[in-house]
């Protein structure tokens, strides 16, 4: 039987194969080992006392509040750090001051620039009588945006909620 690699030449080829067979197992546990949140946001209007889904509610007036819930669902095989998830304040509403709030206590902060900054009390420059500015609170009516960021990790196979509300203008 005529062998096709020389016993010498087997030996320097094991490490360099063992060594790839490392890399390519732990290139699969990383591909494996990564998180992957998908975010579901669902809306509902207050209708007789009773919360109605956006999607049977026909249509919304003005005056009406929609409640957002934002659900995050880590299907993962690994946490997700330093999560955060931002929604938006659909045209034609504005947020409820007040209303932002979260499962396990995120730090919730808002936009009034489409989502290029956040503040947890966006301001914005008012013309004084004398002629100079003055940074100013922004009215919630200019909210974009909010998001929320939670100090834990998003387990894998864990889901969390944060939810807000808008009025429709």
């Amino acid at each position: 039987m005529t062998k096709l690699i020389s016993p010498r030449l087997n030996r320097r080829l094991r490490p360099a194969g063992l060594m790839a067979l490392i890399i390519s197992a732990a290139l699969v546990a990383f591909a494996q080992g990564r998180p992957a949140v998908k975010v579901q946001l669902n809306g509902a209007v207050d209708r007789a006392g009773k919360e109605v889904a956006l999607a049977d509610a026909k249509a919304v007036g003005p005056g009406e509040v929609l409640r957002w819930t934002v659900l995050s669902l880590n299907e993962g095989q690994a946490p997700a750090l330093n999560y955060q998830t931002t929604a938006p304040v659909p045209k034609g509403t504005a947020y409820v001051p007040g209303s932002a709030s979260g499962e396990l206590s995120p730090q919730i902060t808002f936009s009034i620039d489409g989502g290029r900054a956040y503040s947890a009390q966006p301001m914005i420059p008012e013309r004084q009588p004398d002629g100079s500015t003055k940074m100013v609170p922004a009215p919630a009516s200019s909210y974009t945006h909010v998001r929320f960021q939670w100090a834990a990790s998003l387990a894998a196979s864990n889901s969390v909620k944060a939810y807000y509300s808008t009025r429709v203008k």
